[in-house]
This record gives C-alpha cells, sequence and structure tokens, in this order.
C-alpha cells in the first residue's frame, strides 16, 4: 500500500515487479545448474558427457545444452511467478498470494495425472515441466520444448494482463 502513494505509475511497478521475478527465476535456475555442474565436476573427472539416450557428447555441448535447460526451467519459473503476481494484486497479504499460487501449481500437477481429464492435460502450465528432458537427449527433441514454451507465453500474457488489469484500477484501501 505505502509504495503506490509513491508518484511512480501502476503500470511500471507492476512491469519491474515482473522483471524481478524473471531474474529470480533465471537466477534461481542458474544457481542449480551450475552448482550441479561444479558438484558434478569435482566429484566425477571432467570430459565426454552420457545424454540419457545414451549418447557420448563433448564438455562444451553439454555446456551448451545445459544453458538451453537452465533458459526452459526459467521458463516455466517465470509462469509460475506471474500467476503468483496476478494472486498478489488480489489481497493485501502476502503469504496468502504465495499460498494461492503454490496451490494451484499443486492443483494443476494433480490434475495432470488424472487419466479421466486427459483433454485438458495439454493445457496446463505444469504438464510440459519435464520436456526439458529432451534437452538432454540425442538428437534434441524441439516438440515438445517448444510447445511447453508457447504455452509458457500464453499463461505468462494472460496472467501478467490480469495482473496489469487488476492493479491499476485496484482502489487504495488504507
Amino acid at each position: 500500500r505505502n509504495i503506490l502513494v509513491v508518484p511512480a505509475g501502476r503500470t511500471r511497478l507492476l512491469l519491474v515487479k515482473s522483471g524481478g521475478v524473471v531474474a529470480f527465476a533465471l537466477a534461481c535456475a542458474t544457481t542449480v545448474v551450475g552448482v550441479g555442474i561444479v558438484t558434478g565436476l569435482i566429484l566425477f573427472p571432467g570430459g565426454d558427457v552420457v545424454l540419457l539416450s545414451g549418447t557420448t557428447v563433448s564438455f562444451g555441448e553439454a555446456l551448451y545444452r545445459a544453458a538451453l535447460f537452465t533458459g526452459y526451467i526459467a521458463a516455466m519459473l517465470a509462469t509460475v511467478g506471474a500467476i503468483g503476481l496476478f494472486f498478489s494484486t488480489l489481497t493485501e497479504v502476502p503469504m496468502g498470494a504465495m499460498a494461492a499460487t503454490a496451490t494451484l501449481t499443486v492443483i494443476a500437477q494433480i490434475v495432470d495425472t488424472i487419466p479421466q481429464v486427459q483433454v485438458i492435460h495439454e493445457y496446463l502450465y505444469t504438464h510440459w515441466w519435464l520436456a526439458v528432458g529432451d534437452l538432454m537427449r540425442d538428437p534434441m527433441a524441439f516438440d515438445d520444448v517448444s510447445t511447453g514454451l508457447l504455452t509458457q507465453a500464453v499463461y505468462l500474457a494472460v496472467f501478467g494482463t490480469l495482473a496489469w488489469a487488476r492493479f491499476t484500477t485496484k482502489d487504495v484501501t488504507s
């Protein structure tokens, strides 16, 4: 509430928060992948890397695939962040927005496992999360990865627009 009285536009404020979410998502994914690579190099000798498909690639190729992996995971996290940003415009209680985001994510993953509603699985934002494994196969399969990125882009656009529409019309009550 206090930040809304500062002469910064609400759209600008929402864009800065969104940028922070994306930066945090990228930082988280980069940290996990980076620590994994460093730990692997400490525990095992460097050199060729065996992919999920059993093919061996050079260390440079593995780093390239790890960078793609990091970007994909960051996109998935950014979508969860956009949903959380929308929920944060509906409440003044930060814990409520966090709980709603986590609950929606868990529900989406549970629904994704129910065969009776298989028709909606591919529209769930959590359905394409495991497509990241296709980047670690030889050859790389980009069909599910690109569908996953497109799905995330749609969710980002929808929840970003909803957050903007709610936040720019929200009354400041106190």
